[in-house]
């Protein structure tokens, strides 16, 4: 059953689009947003940074899968360039950022099996940088827009996160320790920032702004007790890539608001309690 819950996890995007397509058709939901720099990014049934986390997330779990299940290769490749174009789709830069470390040992990883001879890693080796390419070009226009044409002091267009987490900051300057307690940083916007600054989208900001460096040092070890034991039980070819996304998620938590939207929180946490299962109930974790 776990097996099958990790399978439909990483189709979670996909589903969204196909959803979002019959919501479009049947004038319930518009299937793309336009913001107000002009670019047009995908959201399906969400909004295209929730879509983006769907995305983020399918996309770790094929590249783990086409490790850990050989024979179901052609599928999770297929879902994982499904996934990777819907993201690049959504114009979401964050986890595309996250996933960097992911790629990289995910193409070190096939790079030096074609290396060894292994010629059936050239078709997926070629395949992912034609993909990485089409999607770049053709999402090239949106990224310039979300990123470039608005003059920001921070060089790069962060969507008003540089003002967002300064002025977060300087409201619980007074309180480092315990924070202003626990939800008070959905109410600390009095109207300065934009309305969708609700809270910083940093999750470090936002959980110290709540419970200080107590609070969110607990829970920041908490999430790596978590991570470890879940490491310890997986086999060895697995670890570098759990690692990878582990470490993407961190970095993402940077820009976003990832342990606090259900769209990424949710599937992420059953993921990560699905391949415990699946690990610790096979010999996986044997594999030398």
């Amino acid at each position: 059953m776990a097996e099958k819950h990790i399978r439909l996890i990483s189709l979670l995007p996909i589903i969204s689009v196909v959803i979002g397509l019959g919501l479009q058709v049947l004038g319930l939901h518009s299937f793309t947003d336009v913001e107000f720099t002009g670019a047009v990014r995908v959201q399906g049934a969400n909004i295209p940074p929730h879509l983006a986390m769907l995305s983020f997330l399918g996309i770790a779990v094929s590249l783990i899968e086409v490790k850990r299940k050989p024979r179901q290769a052609a599928f999770y490749y297929t879902v994982l360039a499904l996934n990777f174009l819907i993201l690049i789709a959504t114009g979401t830069r964050g986890p595309i950022l996250a996933l960097l470390l992911m790629f990289a040992v995910y193409l070190f990883d096939i790079a030096r099996q074609y290396l060894k001879g292994k010629v059936n890693y050239l078709l997926p080796l070629a395949g992912s940088f034609l993909v990485a390419l089409g999607a770049v070009a053709l999402q090239w226009n949106n990224l310039k827009k979300r990123s470039f044409e608005r003059e920001t002091d921070t060089g790069i267009d962060l969507s008003g996160r540089s003002e967002a987490w300064e002025y977060f900051l300087n409201r619980v300057h007074d309180y480092p320790w315990s924070g202003r307690g626990l939800g008070a940083v959905t109410v600390a916007n009095d109207g300065t920032l934009f309305n969708g600054f609700v809270v910083p989208h940093n999750e470090y900001i936002r959980f110290y702004f709540d419970t200080g460096y107590i609070g969110c040092g607990l829970l920041i070890l908490s999430l790596l007790i978590v991570f470890a034991l879940i490491y310890r039980s997986l086999a060895k070819s697995i670890k570098p890539y759990f690692a990878t996304l582990i470490a993407g998620f961190l970095i993402y938590s940077f820009s976003d608001n990832t342990l606090s939207t259900v769209q990424m929180i949710i599937p992420f946490c059953w993921y990560l309690n699905a391949l415990y299962q699946t690990s610790t109930q096979t010999d996986f974790r044997k594999e030398k």
